[in-house]
């Protein structure tokens, strides 16, 4: 199956305002955006996370004619570049949290496992002799799943929770490199 190296992207738009705003939801209208009551960078961002970003892509904006003018399509471009270098920095501000945040939770992730290990190793010790075997190691096995399960979510955050944050700032690279074009809705 061979893939295209090309994507077109055309959307229907009532009002330029619906390219960052999003219209009003109405499910009686004809108008995709309208129905599922989102903007266009919205739908855009969607569409773009299935999507290889190695692809030549257009975006064909069709308006109302009325609201056409010779440099639209030129202010386009510069608002759109503007708002995805924001939602890039903004995205860069909570990556550098999360890392943060991450180091942190791993921290003491470690330090609650090593805590659950002592206890674990001491219904292990001989001076515990007096509570049942069967208990002991009820315990014993309990504070090691415990501990184990503690460290779970540390190192989700610091293997994965960053890269749907970098993956969206590369949408948002892309999309600045996107010729976008308009065209009178007919």
């Amino acid at each position: 199956m061979h893939r295209s190296d090309k994507f077109d992207i055309v959307m229907e738009l009532n009002s330029i305002n619906h390219l960052f705003n999003a219209p009003e939801m109405n499910p009686f209208s004809n108008n995709e955006l309208e129905v599922m009551g989102e903007s266009i960078l919205t739908r855009l961002l969607r569409q773009l996370e299935s999507q290889s970003l190695n692809r030549k892509m257009r975006l064909t904006l069709l308006l109302p004619a009325e609201q056409i003018k010779p440099d639209l399509e030129q202010e386009i471009l510069k608002a759109m570049n503007q708002y995805c270098r924001l939602n890039i920095k903004n995205n860069e501000c909570k990556l550098q949290l999360l890392r943060q945040f991450c180091w942190r939770s791993l921290l003491n992730g470690l330090t609650f496992l090593t805590v659950c290990l002592l206890l674990s190793n001491l219904f292990n010790a001989q001076f515990l002799s007096f509570i049942p075997e069967f208990i002991r190691s009820v315990f014993r096995e309990g504070f090691t799943i415990i501990g184990w399960v503690g460290l779970w979510h540390p190192v989700e955050m610091v293997l994965y929770d960053w890269i749907p944050i970098v993956r969206t700032n590369a949408i948002y690279k892309f999309i600045t490199t996107i010729p976008i074009y308009v065209f009178p809705k007919i």
